[in-house]
C-alpha cells in the first residue's frame, strides 16, 4: 500500500557525533518513518547469567509480542575512510532501558527508504546490544567505511525484548526508544506481523530484519503486506539465520505487535 510522504521523522536530527561528519537528517518525503567482563580468578569468579532471547516464556518458538514504534533515528552519509559512533545510555532519574542500535544501509545504497509494500533488501553494518551484560545493558557502536564509497546508511535504535523507553543518544540527548524486538533463527519463508493495537490513529507496523553478526547481507524490511487487507507488515523470502527482528513504524504509530519468524 503506497504510504504519501512528507509524515515527520521521529527524530529530525543533525547528528553531531565524534568522528562523524556529513550527517544529515532524513529529508521530507524520505522519511524512514513516515508510515569487558571483570576478571576474576576462575575458583571465585562465577560466569553472569546468559541473557534470554527477547520473546522467551512470552507466546512460543517463532513469535513475540512485543511493542512496536519508530526505530530509525536518522540517516547519515559515511565517507570512504571515516568512522561513525554512537552510544547510548542512562537518563538520569529513568528506569534502565536495554537497547540495541544497528546501523544498515540499503542494498542500492539508496539515499532515503521508501515506505510501501516491496520488500527490500538491507545490508546490516554493524550492530551492539550490550556495553556488559549485565552491568551496562545499553549499546556502543563504531564503525569504519572501508569499501571506497560513500554509503548511505541509517541508524536504528531499539529496545531488547519489551524494553523500552527514554535514553540519551551520544551527539544528540535525549531520545526514547518505542521499538521492541526479537531475535532467533527464522523458522518461515516469511516474516511478519500481526495482532498489532495502538491506543490511536491506527497501528501501522514497519518490520525490519538485521543479520545479528554483521555483514552477512540477509537483512531485508517492509512497510505493507504485499498480500493486503492490513497496515501489518511482512517480508517475503525471508532467512532462516539467526537475526534481529524490530517492530518499528510507519509515522508516529505505535502499540504493541507480535512479530512472527
Amino acid at each position: 500500500m503506497f504510504k504519501i510522504s512528507g509524515v515527520g521523522i521521529v527524530c529530525a536530527l543533525a547528528f553531531a557525533v565524534a568522528g562523524c561528519s556529513g550527517e544529515a537528517p532524513v529529508g521530507e518525503g524520505s522519511d524512514p518513518n513516515p508510515k569487558a567482563f571483570e576478571f576474576a580468578p576462575e575458583s571465585t569468579a562465577k560466569p553472569a547469567a546468559a541473557k534470554p532471547k527477547p520473546g522467551d516464556g512470552l507466546v512460543g518458538k517463532g513469535s513475540a509480542t512485543v511493542p512496536f514504534g519508530p526505530a530509525i533515528m536518522a540517516s547519515v552519509s559515511i565517507a570512504p575512510g571515516q568512522t561513525v559512533s554512537y552510544t547510548t545510555s542512562q537518563v538520569s532519574g529513568a528506569p534502565t532501558v536495554d537497547t540495541v542500535l544497528a546501523l544498515f544501509m540499503t542494498f542500492d545504497n539508496a539515499t532515503f527508504l521508501q515506505p510501501g509494500g516491496v520488500r527490500v533488501g538491507i545490508q546490516t553494518l554493524a550492530v551492539q546490544d550490550d556495553i556488559s551484560w549485565p552491568s551496562n545493558p545499553y549499546s556502543s557502536l563504531s564503525y569504519t567505511n572501508n569499501s571506497g564509497q560513500t554509503q548511505n546508511a541509517y541508524l536504528a535504535v531499539f529496545g531488547y525484548g519489551n524494553s523500552i523507553g527514554p535514553v540519551q543518544l551520544s551527539g544528540v540527548g535525549q531520545v526514547e526508544v518505542k521499538a521492541g524486538s526479537t531475535v532467533g533463527s527464522g523458522t518461515a519463508s516469511a516474516a511478519f506481523t500481526n495482532g498489532s493495537s495502538s491506543p490511536s490513529g491506527g497501528p501501522d507496523t514497519w518490520l525490519y530484519m538485521f543479520d545479528y553478526t554483521p555483514g552477512q547481507g540477509n537483512g531485508a524490511f517492509n512497510d505493507d503486506n504485499p498480500l493486503g487487507g492490513t497496515n501489518d507488515s511482512r517480508i517475503s523470502d525471508a532467512t532462516s539465520s539467526f537475526m534481529w527482528y524490530v517492530a518499528s513504524a510507519y509515522g508516529s504509530s505505535s502499540g504493541t505487535t507480535t512479530i512472527n519468524y
